[in-house]
């Protein structure tokens, strides 16, 4: 796990809500807190879907594209004030994780899943690497492949951090 804290919060937020750096990305969750709570539950709903569209999704991932929700997000948080807080939890669709993974040449074995969960609040944003594994192991490459990808994905895009703690 890396926590990172992004320097420039108008210009990491601009990347999040209003272009499409992180849509690549699927979202598992977001809480919007302004005058009212937003809370968006990301897992696929198989009924929603065809056969072959739940299908082509779910060999991506159990989650919607975060590109699909983007612009639900955006126009909730825009506006004259700011939202008192945010949490976005997004996770890397399955062919993303394993090239991350390879990359790194980090096993997949037992991953389920490589997360980034970015917070806004009045301290600013905070994006903090995330591992889910399906079984136990004391392997730890692929938490430390995406906790050396990520802060090399932020410096490819212009979004100026500092590692936390």
């Amino acid at each position: 796990m890396r926590a990172l804290k992004a320097t420039d919060v108008a210009l990491c937020m601009n990347h999040v809500l209003a272009k499409e750096t992180f849509d690549s990305f699927l979202l598992a969750e977001a809480v919007v807190f302004t005058g009212l709570t937003l809370s968006v539950d990301g897992h696929l709903r198989q009924e929603f879907y065809s056969k072959e569209d739940y299908e082509e999704r779910k060999s991506k991932g159990d989650f919607i594209p975060y590109a699909e929700v983007r612009s639900i997000l955006f126009d909730a948080i825009k506006g004259k004030k700011a939202p008192n807080a945010f949490r976005l939890v997004l996770v890397t669709s399955r062919p993303a994780t394993e090239a991350v993974l390879q990359r790194y040449e980090a096993s997949p074995e037992g991953v389920g899943g490589l997360y980034l969960n970015l917070r806004y609040d009045h301290e600013g944003v905070s994006l903090v690497t995330g591992v889910s594994m399906t079984d136990f192991t004391m392997d730890k490459s692929a938490e430390a492949a995406w906790d050396r990808y990520l802060p090399e994905y932020l410096e490819s895009i212009g979004i100026p951090f500092e590692i936390m703690g």
